[in-house]
């Protein structure tokens, strides 16, 4: 499976990144570990690729005021052995510890984890296994494998680090080759809900930071289910975030990965708002997961396993961010 041809660009700067951009139909890579894969599996085949590796405006961790910022190159491994993001940020934390294995974090990057592709057994194979098999819908093709006949996409968003980023109410600053098309947007509106295109970033735009809020008597947790306890995406996870005042919380949130093609907020209305952290049922919680997620037979376990699990890691992860308020 080797790489295909492509040509490489290596801007020095994010304004020259912007202008090759604008002049070019490029890919971005970061550090790669998603989109080598897919290149050799013949998933992908961009004629061009723009490394984002040498441009320092894109990496690092700074607290500004009552925000941390955090460049889309900088590394898991420098996020998950930041003294600043293990206290101010402790959701994100621990949910770059639970990424694959050191290796992986040292080049795998906050922004590519957010990006990632989602994923399916009929989808994510060689191009020998593939020629096998008509295409299915994200490989360009007509229907389903996952569900024959299907015209809906079921491949599922394993990432690990963007629930958190959600669930802690994080932002992204996005520029664009056209000025006046900048942005600062809630993470969850990267994701479309869409399996053949989950995520919504158009051409020419690009990641440069996200933007975590910084605040007093909060707790978290992030709970992940893996067959191994390294390497693996998520077959289940839960990132979970709670605030209190006076030991009485005043909101929730919970997000699921691996539940859908991106992830899944879970409504918690009237579930926990107003209530003392020992008083909040977690059996509630999982009762407000909705019950029509889009979970099928597209993975190495069975989707009613995946669903049951995905109970199980969402009150872990609750009860965890309760006890830590």
């Amino acid at each position: 499976m080797r790489l295909p041809y492509f040509d490489l660009f290596e801007p020095a700067t994010v304004p020259e990144l912007l202008t090759i951009l604008k002049r070019e139909q490029v890919r971005l890579l970061a550090g790669g570990t998603e989109i080598m894969p897919l290149m050799r599996f013949g998933l992908l085949q961009p004629a061009k690729l723009a490394s984002l590796r040498n441009l320092p405006e894109l990496k690092g961790i700074e607290r500004r005021g009552k925000a941390l910022h955090i460049g889309a190159m900088t590394t898991l491994s420098e996020i998950a052995g930041s003294p600043i993001i293990e206290k101010d940020a402790p959701l994100l934390y621990e949910a770059a510890l639970a990424v694959a294995a050191p290796p992986i974090r040292n080049v795998a990057t906050i922004g590519g984890n957010v990006f990632q592709n989602s994923r399916c057994l009929f989808y994510n194979q060689s191009a020998a296994w593939r020629r096998e098999r008509q295409p299915c819908l994200k490989a360009g093709g007509e229907v389903c494998l996952a569900v024959p006949g299907s015209k809906k996409c079921f491949s599922v968003y394993q990432g690990d680090i963007a629930p958190a980023l959600i669930a802690a109410g994080a932002k992204v600053r996005i520029e664009a080759k056209k000025k006046g098309d900048s942005r600062e947007v809630p993470v969850e509106d990267l994701f479309t809900g869409r399996g053949v295109q989950p995520l919504s970033l158009r051409s020419g735009e690009m990641a440069t930071h996200f933007v975590i809020p910084i605040l007093q008597n909060t707790g978290s947790g992030y709970a992940k289910f893996r067959l191994r306890s390294a390497i693996d995406y998520p077959l289940a996870g839960a990132a979970a975030f709670v605030a209190a005042k006076k030991g009485t919380i005043t909101s929730a949130r919970l997000v699921l990965s691996a539940a859908g093609p991106g992830p899944v907020i879970v409504p918690l209305d009237g579930v926990a708002a107003g209530k003392r952290s020992g008083e909040i049922d977690l059996d509630a919680i999982v009762r407000a997961i909705p019950k029509n997620l889009p979970l099928v037979n597209n993975h190495i376990l069975p989707a009613s396993y995946r669903r049951e699990m995905l109970s199980v890691f969402a009150k872990r992860a609750m009860k965890t961010a309760l006890d830590r308020v």
